[in-house]
């Protein structure tokens, strides 16, 4: 006798393929889904935040049975997490982890100065040009005004301070392409015979505010370039050597929502390339303990100005992109303080 065909069989195995493929199309669904829901974090710059959203996927995929035995499910799902966007919060959010790690431990810091609140360090990396300085102190002022001081960059020569030829010649905004991120030029004089210094650096604000964070900051990520997009960085202009700073930040932890008091903690980083062959121990030394400290301490005189400034608050009145952000943020967080702009 003739063998028929199984149809009963053939049907079975269509509908489990097409269940398959259906459970596939879902599961990628919910993935793109997800990530969706990480990139407006990223647009956010909640980097800490997007990055435990594409952690918490990747957990479910690995404990998923149809992924683990699916081919097609498991490239397809691995080629969205290996996005560009995705391994973009992956690498902003390893940035802010490693400078929040670096200023929470000592190792290899000398103190160089204590001093009416402020504390200024050096470390010298082995076999390395590099020169990392690190300041510290806390400022009883409102987070809105700190944040408004830092921002207006062009204005640091009228506060940062100039002693004995070392100091800032010039400072400009090159780009803002969100209101968190920018991209500026700085001139520093330096004493003869070592040639002025220039940086073009990228800076970008990451919002770790929310409730849920150990302890809630704005971590500044800062980091020299040599491209940036739709902006042609100016070239060092003669006799000025451009400067590498390989990765810095700057934290601020407000004590109003860490249940700390009123101040806000400030804490500095940079790593430094000064480009010069060899480097002065007298230099840095010097360069630490007086022009680090004495930057930190104008700081905080020029932060208890900005309220009643003219310049500031003008600045403040015509900037809602950035100054109307920060307001709407600090009032979702309960951050109003009274001493705070108006």
């Amino acid at each position: 006798a003739r063998h028929l065909p199984n149809t009963h069989s053939q049907s079975s195995n269509t509908t489990n393929m097409m269940a398959a493929s259906e459970h596939c199309a879902a599961l990628t669904a919910k993935c793109e889904a997800r990530i969706s829901a990480a990139h407006t974090l990223l647009e956010e710059d909640k980097i800490e935040k997007a990055h435990e959203h594409l952690e918490e996927l990747i957990k479910e995929q690995e404990t998923n049975e149809h992924v683990s035995g699916c081919d097609d499910c498991k490239a397809a799902l691995a080629a969205i997490l290996k996005g560009e966007k995705c391994e973009h919060i992956r690498h902003l959010a390893e940035r802010v982890r490693f400078i929040r790690e670096n200023l929470g431990k000592m190792d290899g810091w000398q103190l160089q100065r204590e001093e009416q609140g402020i504390s200024v360090f050096y470390r010298q990396e082995p076999n390395s040009p590099f020169v990392c300085l690190r300041a510290e102190c806390e400022i009883d002022a409102p987070i809105f005004d700190i944040l408004a001081l830092l921002y207006e960059v062009d204005l640091y020569p009228t506060w940062l301070p100039t002693y004995r030829f070392l100091g800032l010649q010039s400072a400009a905004t090159l780009a803002t392409p969100t209101p968190r991120r920018m991209l500026v030029h700085l001139v520093a004089n330096l004493p003869w015979p070592i040639e002025n210094r220039d940086l073009c650096l990228a800076i970008h604000g990451i919002d770790s505010m929310d409730p849920e964070h150990p302890e809630r900051q704005i971590v500044v990520l800062l980091k020299t370039v040599e491209e940036y997009p739709d902006t042609a960085l100016p070239a060092p202009a003669r006799g000025v050597v451009r400067m590498a700073v390989p990765h810095g930040g700057l934290v601020l932890t407000p004590g109003l929502v860490n249940g700390k008091g009123s101040a806000t903690k400030i804490q500095l980083e940079m790593t430094l390339d000064p480009r010069l062959a060899v480097i002065p121990p007298f230099l840095i030394n010097w360069a630490v303990r007086h022009f680090a400290f004495m930057m930190v301490d104008k700081m905080r005189v020029a932060i208890a100005g900005v309220s009643t400034n003219k310049v500031y608050r003008d600045r403040i009145a015509a900037n809602d992109a950035f100054y109307g952000y920060i307001r709407r943020r600090l009032e979702e967080l309960a951050l109003h303080d009274h001493r705070a702009q108006a």
